[in-house]
């Protein structure tokens, strides 16, 4: 749907191919009261649009359209900075003001194109559209659904600067358009001449041919068409004298139509190309896109805002989990050069000090080293729990002779194959020397030392050992049998 300062145009299309295929076209004046929810509500009743969803356009003087430029081309970025940016520009408050804004062509610095509408006018656009019975949706800038209509239905050239003049009663729009991209607008505000014909168009044309000189004062490039729409454009001889006043050719642009898209089954028109601009871009086939409904809702702009700062944290939280991982590649590496060199060192070292020719080992020797050892300490143990074994009888010998009184303390007792030996303390050294008084007496040891005879630590008793040596018969049946070896195994040698 677009509003036009006296009419009220409905479009509904279906998407197919490269466009859009426009099936109802209808076209009704506004009331002398003005547009309200009744008027809405019996038009879109009467044209089966009831609770449907509507895409729809401000009137063009409610818009204020700048070209500004900013040092970055990030989208999240210009949508912050243009606020301020456009601020100075505007002829009320920034707080009062939505805006939306497009890339132009160009870069270093990048320009944009910023709209901006009073917070007010787009509520109170919602709110009748509410009332009227049905969804609003997008709510667009009807320049830039001009210019993308008739991008879309293939009427702008391709090369050059090129003018666009959308004539209605009342209402002039003047635009001038490079490659696709809208460089400046005016909207003009005209009353009818007396007179039937183009004479009553004189004062458009006079406006138009003014508004057109200073608009292309600014361009390096001269304008030599003129793309002539709107729902005047068709009256006879305008088309001609506008291309008089002007100096340039004026072409005058038609959408296509259906022969059930009007009620009086026209194949074409010349006024709805805001419309049909607005049905591209709701259809995602127009390449600028302007919704001031989008930057209305709350909820909208704190889902852009989340979504920034979701891509800031994402790439944040990724910068910290590579920089840890690249600082644990990093130690490892360092720890792991530390091993091998301390590795090559020590492997240098065993070098030296061991040739390869001397690493040679006499396994069979070792084990049956290792096996004679343990056949002997077997062998020592079996000796010593026999209930007829001499150790026995040498101890039970010992503790008989041995009085009480010389409190002698048993710290270990050993057995050689020959001797016993018995290390302990008493309490002063003339115990030592009745303890070996009394052994020297007994027959059956051949001789009795007492060595390392001293005070102990704590300097309380006296620390001995008393090496006792068997005689006679008893002496050979009491040392320890050394052992049985069986033929040690052909030695081999191997190199470690």
């Amino acid at each position: 749907m677009e509003f036009e300062a006296h009419t009220v145009r409905l479009l509904r299309g279906t998407p197919g191919g490269g466009a859009v295929g426009v099936t109802l076209y209808r076209a009704e004046p506004i009331p002398e009261t003005g547009v309200d929810s009744s008027f809405l509500r019996d038009l879109f009743t009467r044209h089966g649009c009831a609770g449907e969803k509507v895409a729809s356009s401000l009137p063009a003087g409610a818009v204020v359209a700048r070209d500004l430029v900013f040092p970055f081309k990030e989208a999240g970025k210009v949508r912050d900075a243009v606020p301020f940016a456009i601020e100075p520009l505007l002829p009320y408050a920034m707080e009062e003001a939505l805006f939306d804004s497009y890339p132009l062509a160009g870069s270093g610095p990048w320009p944009v194109r910023v709209l901006a509408v009073r917070r007010a006018a787009v509520a109170a656009h919602l709110r009748l559209l509410e009332e009227a019975g049905v969804v609003p949706t997008v709510v667009a800038d009807p320049i830039t659904c001009l210019i993308n209509g008739l991008d879309g239905q293939g009427a702008l050239p391709g090369d050059g600067p090129c003018g666009v003049v959308s004539v209605a009663s009342g209402q002039a729009v003047v635009v001038v358009v490079e490659g696709g991209d809208e460089r400046l607008r005016r909207i003009l505000r005209w009353q009818p001449a007396a007179g039937d014909g183009v004479e009553a168009y004189a004062p458009l044309v006079e406006q138009v041919g003014a508004a057109w000189r200073g608009a292309t004062a600014a361009l390096s490039t001269p304008v030599t068409q003129i793309i002539l729409t709107g729902e005047l454009a068709a009256e006879e001889g305008l088309a001609a004298t506008l291309g008089e006043r002007l100096g340039v050719a004026v072409q005058v642009a038609r959408l296509g139509l259906s022969e059930s898209a009007s009620a009086d089954g026209r194949q074409w028109t010349t006024a709805p190309f805001v419309s049909y601009g607005l049905l591209l871009q709701v259809s995602r086939r127009a390449a600028r896109a302007i919704n001031f409904h989008r930057t209305h809702s709350p909820w909208m702009r704190e889902l852009h805002n989340l979504r920034r700062h979701a891509v800031a944290y994402g790439v944040a939280v990724a910068a910290v989990l590579a920089c840890a991982a690249g600082d644990l590649y990093a130690t490892y590496t360092a720890r792991n050069r530390v091993y091998t060199a301390l590795s090559d060192g020590l492997l240098a070292r065993f070098e030296q000090v061991m040739p390869p020719g001397t690493r040679v080992v006499n396994v069979g020797a070792q084990v049956g080293a290792r096996l004679a050892k343990l056949q002997e300490e077997v062998d020592f143990f079996e000796s010593t729990t026999r209930p007829d074994g001499q150790p026995l009888r040498w101890l039970n010998l010992l503790s008989t002779l041995l009085p009480e009184e010389l409190d002698i303390e048993v710290i270990s007792v050993a057995l050689d194959t020959k001797d016993l030996r018995i290390q302990g303390t008493v309490k002063d050294f003339e115990a030592v020397e009745r303890l070996k008084g009394i052994v020297t007496a007994a027959p059956d040891f051949e001789a009795v030392d007492v060595r390392d005879a001293k005070l102990s630590v704590d300097r309380q008793r006296v620390r001995f050992l008393l090496v006792l040596t068997p005689k006679g018969q008893d002496a050979a049946s009491a040392t320890f049998p050394a052992p049985a070896t069986s033929p040690a195994p052909a030695a081999t040698e191997t190199t470690l």
